[in-house]
């Protein structure tokens, strides 16, 4: 995923390590700074069970990548919609969970 899409997970877990007292610090930054290398053995599971070939599974990563934008939604209809579903929210028919979610530009 860091290869691909940017999001690294070993921040989130280096820093429950650090919390929990299991790592130093210092050494979880190391750790994050790190190099890392992908497991082969990952990576040839992953092609086996997507039964993917080489070419297929470097088509995938190398291919340009997408949002929600890419595809249709509700969500523009929602945006300008927005002062309804304020006073929607305010009259306590719509969760904020919503309206933060779907009406935010």
């Amino acid at each position: 995923m860091p290869k691909r899409f940017g999001i690294n997970f070993r921040q989130i877990e280096l820093s429950a390590l650090v919390r929990s007292g299991q790592l130093d610090r210092n050494e979880a930054r190391e750790r994050f700074f790190a190099p890392r290398y992908p497991d082969p053995e990952l990576i040839t599971l992953v092609k086996k069970r997507l039964r993917l070939t080489d070419d297929q599974f470097d088509a995938y990563l190398t291919m340009p990548k997408k949002t929600y934008r890419d595809y249709p939604t509700y969500k523009r209809r929602f945006e300008a919609l927005r002062p309804l579903f304020w006073i929607l929210l305010k009259l306590n028919r719509v969760p904020k969970s919503f309206y933060v979610k779907f009406c935010k530009r």
